[in-house]
Formats: structure tokens, sequence, C-alpha cells
């Protein structure tokens, strides 16, 4: 379900399970018209919404992998992606609608120098740009499938486990991003951390702000539908008002953000009116949170906890999060996400006994299921290995975190 920005007062739009598949087999099915073959990269650099959704979900049924990249990057940033991931094709939209304003987006891709685009548009009035000889728009797009007898069926394209279904990218900010490959094990652990830590369920309601570009975008696709609930997808910046009250009116169970978008909540009080009775629980991740702006938030919905969560792309979910099933402290953790082995080091690198309250620093066990191990332009090994100390006969992982423990 979805609601546009500006249209406060608009009706939910929704999408049925068995519309959603149909309209993924037709665009996995144009895929194919198009010329693109198993074993492709395809980047989507586009607003999560639910085209980008579809969009997704056809890529990978059709056999290819996902190239993920922010629709806030800079050409030069789209670039070095596209030329690491070596995508085949990118889907894009003409421009970018944020309040009023007008934001480039093809043009971005076109300046990157992308591979073939396949453009749709911002607004039901048609692309609002002048496409490149070999680009199409999303319209020609799915017209490839007019010569198909079943254009709304199509047969997933058998994959091995460990093929590639999406490359993402850490932030690159101090160099070149590293081309994290996720698996087809990958969408498992993204929904079992939504089940067993968030108790995402059938006919739930789960929104987080977020894209496809990082990991939380494609995150939210799995942890909802493979646990049978629903996405809310906002189309607009979630600060204002208008996402609270899609929030209300969409009846969300599970709210994840990251916390300074609770900071601005609390500072403007937009969310005051708003009756958030539905949320059985809010997720928080990607900052560390205050304990202030926490408890005001859970104010607003009637004292529902926060789940703190806290992992990265190379793992598909949490390494170290909360659970519905035990006491939760504001701004902290309770728990090591199910499948997860944590370990304590101390200032020698050597692991603190499991069984006392210890301080050190955090180290993972890297036997988690779904976690990536390799990288497409970097030394797997080198990046996350070398020089950690060895514990039970196997390198543990860094994660550059103070950690503390207690009975």
């Amino acid at each position: 379900m979805w609601r546009n920005e500006g249209q406060d007062d608009s009706p939910i739009s929704c999408l049925t399970m068995a519309e959603l598949r149909e309209r993924v087999c037709r665009v996995a099915n144009a895929l194919e018209g198009a010329g693109f073959r198993k074993g492709d990269a395809i980047a989507i650099n586009m607003p999560m919404d639910v085209h980008a959704v579809i969009i997704y979900l056809a890529v990978i049924l059709a056999g290819c992998a996902v190239v993920s990249i922010a629709d806030s990057f800079a050409p030069s940033e789209i670039a070095s992606r596209l030329k690491i991931s070596k995508a085949e094709g990118i889907f894009t939209q003409d421009v970018i609608l944020r309040g009023q304003r007008t934001h480039p987006l093809y043009n971005r891709v076109v300046e990157a120098n992308g591979p073939r685009a396949i453009v749709l548009p911002a607004r039901d009035d048609g692309i609002q740009v002048v496409l490149r000889e070999g680009d199409m728009t999303w319209d020609k797009f799915l017209e490839l499938t007019s010569t198909v007898d079943r254009p709304d069926d199509f047969n997933a394209v058998a994959m091995n486990i460990d093929d590639t279904s999406n490359i993402l990218f850490s932030s690159g900010t101090t160099g070149d991003p590293k081309a994290i490959p996720w698996t087809h094990a990958t969408p498992i652990k993204a929904a079992a951390d939504a089940w067993a830590h968030h108790d995402i369920r059938h006919r739930d309601v789960v929104a987080w702000p977020t894209n496809l570009g990082w990991m939380m975008g494609p995150w939210l696709i799995y942890a909802a539908l493979l646990n049978r609930a629903s996405i809310a997808l906002y189309n607009g910046a979630p600060l204002g008002y208008g996402f609270a009250k899609f929030v209300q009116d969409a009846k969300v169970t599970m709210l994840g953000l990251v916390p300074s978008i609770a900071k601005a909540w609390r500072n403007t009080q937009v969310v005051h009116g708003c009756d958030w009775f539905h949320l059985r629980c809010f997720s928080s991740s990607g900052e560390a949170s205050n304990v202030d702006d926490y408890l005001w938030l859970m104010s607003q919905a009637k004292y529902k906890p926060i789940i703190e969560y806290c992992g990265g792309t190379e793992i598909g979910g949490g390494f170290v999060t909360g659970s519905m099933l035990q006491p939760q402290t504001l701004s902290a953790f309770s728990t090591p996400a199910m499948g997860c082995k944590i370990v304590i080091l101390d200032d020698r690198g050597q692991p603190l006994p499991s069984d006392l309250p210890a301080t050190g620093e955090c180290a993972l066990d890297p036997s988690i299921f779904g976690s990536s191990t390799r990288l497409l332009n970097a030394s797997h090994y080198n990046v996350y290995y070398k020089g950690m100390p060895q514990v039970q006969g196997k390198a543990v992982i860094t994660v550059h975190m103070v950690a503390w423990t207690t009975q």
C-alpha cells in the first residue's frame, strides 16, 4: 500500500498479492523480450515506490542480479557502481519530486554514461526528459510482452542458492565503495530477523522510510512479503505530517526509522494528533539513538517497544538487536540476532568468558546464514579477517564496536 506526498486526504492505494505477482511476471517477460539473460546485472536507481518493488522482484525472478544504487547519488557515484557491477541495464525515473521541487535523475544516469535505460515517469502526464538513443520509456518496455501468450505468468529461472541476487555497496566515504553480493540465501536472513525480533507476521503492515540503494530497502521487501505482511510506502519525505498521517491511515503495525527522524518529529511535533494505536513496535537502525527522543517516540504509540537493530549490508540483517520476548531498555540491545554468535575481545584480542559480565571489542563468528562471503572489487579476507584472532579455529570479524555484557 502507498500514498504520494501532498495527497494526505486521498485513499490509500493498494495492490494485492495476486496483482503484484501478475505485474512482476509481466516485467520479467519484458526483461526477456529486451534481451536480458540469466546472470545479467541490472541496476535500479529510483525512489522506492511500488514500481521499484515490482522491478526488484522481477529482476530476481528472471535470474538476474539487482544492482542497488541510491537515488541521491551524484553522477560520479552512480558511474562507479555501474562500472564495478558491470550492469547491463538500468531502471530509473525521469525526475524526482519532493514537495514543490523537481530534481533530475535520468540526466544523472546519462552523465554517468550508464547502460541502456528504462525510464519511468514521475508524473502521470508522461516523461519529462528527452531520451538517449537506445533508451526506452516504461510503457514501451512493457509493450515488449505483446507477443507473449501469457504475459502475466512467468516460470522463475532456477538459480543456485550461492548465486548473486543483489549487489549492494558500502558508503564509499573512505574510497571506492565495497561491492557486496547478496545470495539467494540472504532474503531468508532478512525475513528471519523480521519474524524473530520484530514479530512481523501475516496481515501486519510494515513501513520503513528507505531506498533500494541501501540494505534496508531490499530488507523491507523480504521482511514483509516472506512473512506474509504488507509493505507500506510513502512517496515523499518522512519528516512531515503527511508521513505521520500515512502511518495512521495505513494502520502500520511495525515502523522502522533512523533516530534522526524521531528527533525531527519531536522538535516539530508533526506527529501530534495522529492515532498510531495500530503500532505493535518500532525498529531503529543506522545511527546511535537518544534515550529522551525514543521515550518521546514511544509515548506517541501508547509506549510500544522500540527494537534496536544493528547489523550491516554484509550480513543482510542484524547481529545484535532486541526481542519482543525480552524486557527492553531504551537505546540498548538485549540479544544477539538469531543465528549470530558475538565474541567480546580483550585488549590483547583474546575472547572474554561468555558467562561473565565483560567490556571489550565486539567481534562476530563468521558462520552467519545468508551473509556475504566475497566482494566484487576487493579481497574479502583482507577487508574482514586479516589480523583478527582465531576463536575455536575460525577468524572472527571485527565490527569496530565497544561492547559490554551484564548478567
